[in-house]
């Protein structure tokens, strides 16, 4: 029986860079190594380097996400507004900085400095304002209409 978050908590960021030493390592000496033991080792090794990455994360984001906040709560709420406009707002950011700049690390950098916080906006000030829209863009159930006497 293994404990909730047992498996992810078990690999501690000392062996994260271990790994990651040990990865380093054999892309620095696989010249002189046989091809099959280095083939045999990179693929080995950047399995386990990234596994590693992957539970490290999970660890973090269980160790500080799960304990909840406002911000987090508004976030989680967001996704699925987020998820369904994300490609209208990334695709017309990139089209107008592209008129600007050709500049691919301009254009990504735009998108994420104004596409996010401008899904964010939409999201707070016009969709999780109306039960109708949460209902339409995130699934969430219509509060029962009162009936007056």
């Amino acid at each position: 029986i293994v404990e909730k978050g047992a498996i992810v908590s078990e690999f501690p960021l000392g062996t994260l860079a271990l790994f990651g030493i040990a990865y380093w390592a054999q892309m620095h000496f696989a010249p002189s190594l046989p091809w099959v033991v280095e083939r045999a080792s990179y693929f080995l090794l950047r399995t386990a380097f990234i596994m590693l990455i992957v539970m490290t994360i999970l660890s973090l984001a269980q160790r500080w996400i799960t304990r909840g906040s406002p911000a987090l709560q508004m976030l989680t709420d967001a996704v699925y507004s987020f998820y369904i406009f994300h490609f209208l707002g990334i695709y017309t950011i990139a089209v107008l900085v592209q008129a600007l700049t050709p500049n691919l690390t301009i254009i990504y950098l735009s998108i994420l400095a104004i596409g996010y916080p401008l899904l964010l906006l939409l999201h707070t000030r016009i969709i999780a304002r109306s039960d109708w829209l949460r209902w339409l863009w995130n699934g969430r159930p219509l509060p029962k209409s009162r009936r007056t006497a």
